[in-house]
């Protein structure tokens, strides 16, 4: 065997192993920069990020507790917003809880064009015993999901 081994010549230039890992990382480089290029094109989801509800807490003027509380205010306005925090039309509201039961849509009869609803809710009243219920306010909307958010109900002191 010669003294430099199997190779005779090491004064040659760039074969073999290192040109295979030189065209290697230079396709690597180039599918990562596809790739990279291809999820930033990727655009977040939409999605339904805060339902306000006005009035907040919802107060009955009826302190007895061997009486149902009936609502001081039996109106709701539900407000839906985006991620992009854009009021959102053509949502579906849903309020149930405390013997309420009701429905409507942030657009057409019911709504306006800026993402609200106000639902009558006069149908609901805390029961006897109770100081104090919760009312579950729903909205979905296709594509978007849909959120859960309560509006506490509770009897004003006397």
């Amino acid at each position: 065997m010669h003294k430099y081994g199997w190779r005779k010549n090491r004064k040659g230039s760039i074969e073999g192993l290192p040109l295979q890992l030189l065209i290697m990382i230079v396709i690597a480089a180039v599918g990562l920069g596809i790739l990279l290029a291809w999820m930033n094109s990727i655009s977040k989801p939409n999605a339904i990020s805060r339902v306000v509800c006005e009035p907040r807490f919802i107060k009955s003027s009826v302190t007895d507790l061997d009486q149902e509380g009936t609502f001081d205010d039996p109106s709701l306005t539900v407000t839906v917003y985006d991620n992009k925090d854009g009021k959102l039309c053509g949502v579906n509201v849903q309020v149930y809880g405390l013997g309420v039961t009701v429905a409507g849509i942030t657009s057409g009869d019911e709504g306006d064009m800026r993402g609200k609803v106000t639902l009558d809710i006069s149908g609901g009243a805390l029961p006897v015993g109770s100081a104090s219920g919760e009312l579950v306010v729903k909205v979905s909307k296709t594509d978007y999901g849909y959120k859960e958010v309560t509006v506490t109900v509770s009897r004003s002191s006397a």
